[in-house]
């Protein structure tokens, strides 16, 4: 038996992408926000797409082809062996009329249409993992019929606008089996985890069904969309499933604390996880699940090129607590290369270039070797210390306050007072007190933020 894997991909970073993407909303008058226009919807939170691919080369051995869809080729992942991948763009399967799309049931509505898929084959996103050993027997009975488990939830609890896709789906299908009708205050669901799918089946709820998937069928999510569900939904109503529970785990990085995902990545007996990003709180935690799941995928597979940069970026905002120690509005990305080499690049330069200046550091550029880094903070803050001792010498004795002029001079630098202004000459340049408090409260932060990564 001949099985095939299947996942979308979207990277919001690609300035192409961007640009379409922009360019659609502002014609289309598409707030972001919206159902389905989310930014976490399109975030590749820390490039964590190269260990899918990973492990499904470890863990899933079985796979005959992973078919890979994305929008166009500028979002196909530079280390990405195409000669190891089918790399499926839109235009190849879905309709003109239908794209461009920034919504997954749009794709998952066209699975069908897929050149060259097998008969078998595992629907799944960019956010599951195969933490450990699967078999096609996890997927399938001998005689190729997919396993599958429903359970029941109430329509009285959380009706999310993506469960109401769901129930859309449950009733669309149930249009063809209306004795499987669950009690009116319940639906089905199955687990958000991956979906052993045939494609006649895909194809045949298609035919049965084209008119009202094509009515439904939006851009962006909406709660009138069906989604890939309606296949499980059809295999079981039909009688034609293994009704079976599989091991496997959904996590959501709103809903769960950081810690535990990790403990669960790291630990678990799960074989397949869901890290779903709906939100992570803060940029150390795509740091610590890139680590994590760094530490567990850490080799190349089969699926990149073997001499291709290994390499992968977390790139998040600088928020309100950076912009305070002197960091420019724009983004700061932090790359892993080896399990313990990083490389820190700050996108935007820093407004106290002095700071550059005393060590003749340039935090403009990529730096490879963490010890370098973690030393020349530890030289600029050393270079503080006598500064900072001898403001409070003067504090504490009073002459900083009580004197109307100052020009002290010391080995490497010199403070003065004029006019009730405190500045410091550091290798003839001046600085204001409060911008060398600011500086040092800088590198305090950088420190905090390779203490993370290093944990």
């Amino acid at each position: 038996m001949l099985v095939d894997y299947v996942f979308p991909y979207v990277n919001s970073l690609d300035p192409i992408w961007q640009q379409t993407y922009s360019k659609f909303c502002e014609d289309n008058n598409i707030k972001e926000n919206q159902f389905g226009n989310e930014s976490a919807r399109f975030r590749d939170f820390g490039n964590l797409i190269r260990f899918v691919f990973r492990s499904i080369s470890k863990n899933m051995p079985f796979i005959n082809n992973i078919f890979f869809i994305v929008q166009s080729e500028s979002q196909v992942p530079e280390w990405l062996d195409k000669s190891k991948v089918k790399i499926i763009y839109h235009d190849q399967f879905i309709p003109p009329r239908y794209l461009p799309t920034y919504n997954s049931t749009t794709i998952e509505m066209f699975l069908w249409n897929i050149p060259e898929l097998s008969e078998h084959f595992i629907y799944g996103n960019d956010d599951l993992f195969a933490l450990n050993l699967c078999e096609i027997s996890d997927f399938y009975n001998d005689a190729g019929l997919p396993k599958i488990h429903l359970n029941l939830k109430s329509k009285t609890y959380d009706i999310s606008a993506f469960r109401k896709t769901v129930i859309n789906g449950q009733n669309l299908i149930l249009s063809d089996f209306p004795n499987k009708a669950p009690d009116k205050d319940v639906f089905y669901k199955t687990n958000h985890l991956m979906s052993p799918l045939l494609k006649s089946t895909v194809k045949q709820v298609w035919n049965k069904h084209r008119i009202d998937i094509c009515n439904n069928i939006s851009s962006f999510r909406t709660d009138k969309n069906v989604n890939q569900y309606i296949y499980s939904f059809y295999q079981v109503f039909s009688g034609q499933y293994i009704d079976e529970k599989f091991n496997g785990k959904y996590m959501d990085t709103k809903g769960c604390d950081i810690d535990d995902i990790c403990k669960c990545l790291v630990n678990s007996t799960y074989k397949v996880v869901c890290i779903n990003d709906s939100g992570l709180r803060n940029e150390k935690d795509s740091i610590r699940l890139y680590n994590t799941l760094n530490n567990i995928f850490n080799e190349k597979c089969k699926y990149e090129y073997i001499n291709s940069d290994n390499t992968s970026t977390i790139q998040y905002n600088i928020n309100d607590n950076l912009s305070k120690y002197g960091f420019k509005k724009g983004t700061i990305e932090i790359a892993e290369i080896k399990k313990d080499n990083f490389s820190i690049k700050f996108i935007e330069s820093h407004k106290y270039p002095w700071l550059i200046n005393i060590e003749n550091l340039d935090y403009s550029e990529c730096f490879s070797d963490l010890s370098a880094i973690k030393k020349s903070l530890i030289n600029i803050k050393n270079k503080f210390k006598p500064i900072f001792d001898i403001i409070d010498d003067l504090k504490n004795t009073n002459i900083l306050n009580s004197a109307n002029n100052l020009n002290l001079v010391y080995d490497n630098f010199t403070i003065s007072k004029d006019n009730n202004i405190i500045s410091i000459d550091v290798e003839n340049k001046k600085y204001s007190l409060d911008n060398i408090y600011l500086a040092n409260d800088t590198v305090i932060e950088i420190q905090n933020i390779i203490n993370t990564i290093i944990t």
